[in-house]
């Protein structure tokens, strides 16, 4: 480990080309710096460290100014009261443990760098509760090819802000948020629109554990954290708020756009978390009658136990149950959400003529459109990501208690087992359906 005068020697090298014998003064310069920085305040920060506030970056995303043989402690006190936010003589931790996809087939817990701030417009966010998605899962298996190997998965987050750049305005450290999936820069043509998925920004869209480090870690990178970021009410719970970013979002989404009515019947394919959601989000609606098909008689019983007057069905017996309990030949509403197999098949041969089909699901394989066999039927169907503008509409219904999604939190695990999470969530073990992991806050990890 190089000591403090060969740091400071080289960081002068390096920057300013300046290599003259300053170990004597370094050896000076340090003691002075080092009792001042112990006892010194400003405005009540204390500013210690002193390695810290010479040689790593600071918060305003730049280098400290480039130091001279005249650099003093006026000087210094005087950037790190500016840029550095730390909390009173602790260290800045650099390594953070961060669930890393790898290679096709295999995600790790890896020791990481903690993210900084690379834009004015980011935020660094300490998480608090994640969960692993289905999409998750996608990414593991190949069926995400915009997935890049290395990065930190993870999408479905709630956490503290720690950190802001100087364009952000919404939030300010200490908030306590939920995340978008979507990164939207809030200025293009679709962002205007409110289809914020198909943000034309590099990062636009499903950017979060997919192109760009997610949120199964104890920190995460959120930019352009004005759209991203969500402040969650001081009575509602991080887990009433986790799904918010995600799930909740698809959900709300899809049953914005599928144009429900009142007098409609509703069928959903799928009562995984993301069906579960949009159920929630289809009954702010109203409508006549929801149907639920699913297959596992778990997720059924789960089903009946909350939500009494949906009716439920199987993949089996659906569309003969559709037709009884509809009145005009189907359903007018379809939305899919399970992914398998034969779903998509089953969503529009339940639907009634001229009825909507809402396509929310993520597939592994392409799904075939047989046309002839769709003649005349003159279905609309609606497909695509989900458009996570929603957020602060979907946490005030829950603050109102109109939407409760922590039920389906049934296991609970910390980030340094999370790949014993994944086992379960993946293989639909112990009565699973959603997973909360927590943070690892209280593991320590010093520079090494």
């Amino acid at each position: 480990m190089f000591s403090f005068e060969d740091k400071y020697r080289n960081y002068l090298c390096d920057n300013n080309g300046l290599c003259a014998n300053l170990t004597l003064f370094l050896v000076f310069f340090k003691k002075v710096c080092t009792f001042f920085c112990f006892f010194a305040e400003v405005n009540g920060i204390y500013v210690c460290d002193f390695d810290y506030l010479c040689f790593t970056k600071i918060g305003c995303g730049s280098a400290v100014p480039r130091p001279k043989a005249s650099f003093c402690l006026g000087t210094a006190l005087a950037f790190r009261y500016l840029c550095v936010r730390k909390e009173p003589f602790k260290r800045k931790e650099t390594i953070m443990l961060a669930y890393t996809f790898v290679e096709q087939g295999r995600f790790e817990l890896r020791e990481k760098p903690r993210p900084e701030l690379q834009d004015g417009r980011d935020a660094i966010v300490r998480v608090t509760l994640g969960s692993i998605c289905t999409s998750d899962l996608h990414i593991k298996h190949g069926s995400v090819p915009r997935a890049v190997p290395g990065i930190t998965v993870g999408h479905e987050m709630v956490g503290v802000v720690e950190e802001v750049g100087h364009e952000v305005t919404s939030v300010k450290p200490g908030d306590r948020v939920t995340v978008n999936v979507e990164t939207f820069c809030g200025e293009c043509f679709f962002c205007r629109h409110g289809y914020v998925n198909n943000c034309t920004d590099p990062h636009g869209g499903w950017a979060l554990g997919c192109r760009i480090d997610g949120g199964q870690a104890e920190f995460v990178r959120v930019p352009y954290a004005d759209q991203g970021l969500n402040v969650i009410p001081p009575s509602v719970t991080d887990e009433q708020a986790l799904f918010v970013g995600d799930i909740l979002a698809t959900g709300f989404w899809a049953a914005r756009i599928s144009e429900i009515k009142e007098e409609d019947t509703v069928l959903i394919i799928g009562a995984g978390p993301t069906g579960i959601c949009t159920l929630q989000c289809v009954m702010l609606k109203n409508p006549h009658r929801v149907i639920v098909c699913e297959r596992s008689e778990e997720r059924l019983r789960f089903v009946r136990e909350h939500y009494p007057g949906v009716e439920v069905t199987t993949p089996e017996s659906c569309k003969d149950f559709v037709l009884r309990h509809s009145a005009h030949g189907g359903a007018d509403v379809v939305l899919e959400v399970a992914g398998s197999q034969d779903s998509f098949r089953l969503a529009w041969e339940c639907a009634r003529p001229n009825a909507i089909v809402t396509v929310v699901a993520l597939y592994d394989k392409p799904q075939l459109l047989p046309l002839p066999d769709m003649y005349g039927k003159n279905l609309t169907f609606k497909t695509g990501g989900v458009d996570g503008c929603d957020c602060a509409e979907i946490l005030s219904l829950i603050e109102a208690g109109r939407i409760d999604t922590t039920p389906l939190v049934t296991h609970r695990f910390p980030l340094e087992r999370i790949e014993e999470a994944y086992r379960i969530f993946e293989n639909r073990l112990d009565g699973v359906i959603k997973v909360a992991v927590t943070g690892a806050a209280s593991t320590s990890f010093s520079a090494r």
